[in-house]
């Protein structure tokens, strides 16, 4: 009984917290949990935010395992082709762009589009590379 009131009281706790225990209980806690919560509503500030800084890493070398090699056709006309992992998220190549394009690195929204009828590719962004099939395939950048 003891576990299970402790459970409950932490599920309970979560929601009060959020409303008016976070001061008081966990500051830096629940203030992370308000930021989060007002972020939701706007991911994509957060989700550009977290683009520009995240960590691409090096292009794959031959025989380190599965490799998708895409092209990027920018709005300019620029072609940029990249080797990526097949496992890297899809959201490893929103920030290959938004760290390769002096106006994405300037805080520019865009979005990426492949395939044929061109399918936007932030609703996969968490999938992989290879999940999506997008080894061999041209991905549009365009600006919002």
């Amino acid at each position: 009984d003891g576990d299970n009131a402790a459970g409950k009281g932490m599920d309970d706790s979560v929601e009060i917290v959020d409303i008016e225990d976070d001061s008081n209980n966990h500051p830096q806690k629940g203030g992370e949990g308000k930021e989060e919560e007002e972020e939701e509503g706007l991911k994509k500030p957060s989700f550009e935010t977290d683009i520009r800084v995240m960590a691409v890493g090096d292009e794959p070398a031959p025989g380190a395992g599965e490799l998708a090699r895409v092209q990027i056709r920018m709005p300019d006309g620029k072609r940029l082709v990249r080797k990526f992992r097949g496992k890297d998220t899809i959201k490893v190549i929103y920030a290959f762009v938004a760290q390769n394009n002096d106006e994405a690195k300037g805080g520019k929204e865009f979005e990426l589009k492949a395939k044929f009828p061109p399918q936007d590719l932030f609703p996969s962004v968490n999938d992989t590379i290879s999940s999506c099939g997008l080894s061999g395939e041209a991905i549009n950048v365009i600006w919002k």
